[in-house]
């Protein structure tokens, strides 16, 4: 797919629990889909062709010592759609499409999962929002709502990450400053190795504008100080 100013491949994956539509983007000519070449029960050439599956060429060797960039990605329709300055996701998302498309040979992926609000869907951040409006801190919010700071979970980004074939020796980069994405994602029993850390800062204009707001600054010190998050 063309865009503005690179070229990526889109890859769809329908979550088998509870059919959760997740995206894996991925940059450059090297990493695609595994499985998307194996034929589907019941499926006609038509199908095939709908879905890719005869289209997508596989990924060419990729033989740089460096390990390609991983974006590990949720939803956020309020950060990235209605310009919130309660988060920096928006600029976190597009930081990370710049970080793997300045590398010398662009070589990375972002995934991105389909779980707003840390998890626990629109509506119930529309009503955390809410309760921020009336003095609550994002963590409090979650929590008067009866739901963990925190309710992400990655099991589907590893799945993916394995199917693109980033789970080996090579290992990946993972952009990220959340602890808990490390150890979810790097964990014992995930097959996915985790060569480095990349902090992934949000540098672009609108966000450096959005961090003199008291709201962003406030959303970015709980998620230091409650959440753990390095910043």
């Amino acid at each position: 797919m063309g865009t503005l100013g690179l070229n990526i491949f889109l890859h769809l994956y329908r979550d088998q629990r509870d059919q959760k539509e997740h995206l894996a983007i991925t940059f450059g000519d090297f990493i695609r889909s595994r499985s998307i070449q194996t034929e589907q029960p019941g499926e006609t050439i038509k199908d095939r062709i709908l879905r890719g599956a005869d289209g997508l060429q596989a990924g060419k060797p990729f033989n740089a010592k460096v390990a390609p960039l991983v974006r590990v990605h949720s939803e956020c329709f309020t950060g990235e759609v209605t310009w919130s300055a309660r988060c920096d996701c928006g600029d976190q998302l597009q930081e990370a499409a710049r970080i793997i498309h300045r590398e010398p040979v662009p070589h990375g992926v972002i995934i991105y999962l389909r779980q707003e609000g840390r998890g626990i869907g629109l509506e119930q951040k529309l009503k955390a929002y809410n309760l921020q409006d009336l003095g609550f801190d994002t963590v409090e919010a979650n929590e008067i709502l009866g739901f963990p700071a925190d309710a992400r979970e990655y099991g589907a980004a590893v799945e993916i990450l394995h199917d693109l074939g980033l789970a080996g020796e090579n290992g990946i980069r993972l952009l990220t400053n959340n602890p808990e994405k490390l150890r979810a994602i790097g964990g014992s029993g995930t097959g996915i190795i985790i060569r480095e850390v990349v902090s992934i800062a949000s540098l672009t204009e609108s966000s450096l504008r959005k961090k003199h707001s008291s709201e962003v600054y406030s959303y970015l010190r709980t998620k230091s100080v409650k959440m753990g998050y390095i910043l």
